[in-house]
């Protein structure tokens, strides 16, 4: 299949043509396009209004959004060109992008490549993916929005380390329900983000599995610290 993309001077037109109407709708698609389109509408849950909520629909976008592009042939050639997903938000799915952020922020349609609402979704599967969707749902239960941001918007300076991220995924998930959730994630991703400077997380004792037990150490080291300090402070 051709995969099609749109630059940022026509993303921006086109948005501000759709905002000024306060009307969101799908352009002119190819067979192609009309198909997955319409794979992606019937698979997509309801949207609810809370945080946990909306985290839980981000999941499930996400998780239909990689079947239904994998089915037709995507890889990463494809998920690196900010175009494409800028024609995806602008030209196909349009509705549903503005249905998920009512103040149909620029961002979320093209303008910052990190904040592309689809392509976000998409990169937070790709890089928590565990061979399987019943597997990389299961990991994911219970994620917000903002383990999302944290996971996609730290690309590293060489890109993403997709092995190193699913495996922090993976001890985090079998963790969340013991852990303070979306905090103790952000530290988690925070100091990952020093050490992986400093550190080869492959060569680590316990390979990338211990690599991400380290972390979670030194977080349970670090509040002990912080107790310790609080009760001299007394």
């Amino acid at each position: 299949m051709k995969w099609m993309e749109t630059d940022r001077v026509n993303a921006q037109r086109r948005f501000a043509a759709m905002d000024n109407a306060g009307r969101f709708e799908p352009g002119m698609l190819t067979p192609d396009y009309v198909r997955i389109r319409q794979a992606l509408l019937s698979a997509l849950p309801t949207l609810s209004g809370t945080k946990t909520a909306r985290g839980s629909y981000d999941v499930e976008v996400g998780l239909a959004l990689y079947a239904v592009l994998a089915s037709c042939g995507f890889g990463l050639r494809q998920a690196s060109a900010d175009g494409f997903w800028r024609h995806l938000s602008l030209e196909v799915l349009p509705d549903v992008v503005a249905a998920r952020w009512e103040e149909h922020q620029p961002a979320r349609f093209w303008a910052i490549r990190s904040r592309i609402w689809l392509r976000a979704v998409w990169w937070f599967i790709h890089l928590s993916w565990q061979g399987s969707e019943h597997e990389t749902r299961q990991i994911l239960t219970g994620v917000t929005t903002d383990d999302m941001v944290q996971l996609v918007e730290r690309p590293g300076r060489h890109g993403f380390r997709i092995g190193l991220y699913r495996t922090i995924m993976r001890v985090s998930g079998a963790r969340r329900a013991q852990r303070a959730g979306t905090e103790r994630f952000r530290e988690l991703m925070t100091l990952n983000t020093v050490k992986v400077v400093m550190t080869e997380p492959e060569l680590h004792e316990g390979g990338l599995d211990g690599y991400v037990a380290s972390l979670y150490d030194a977080l349970v080291a670090g509040d002990r610290t912080a107790k310790r300090r609080a009760g001299t402070a007394k």
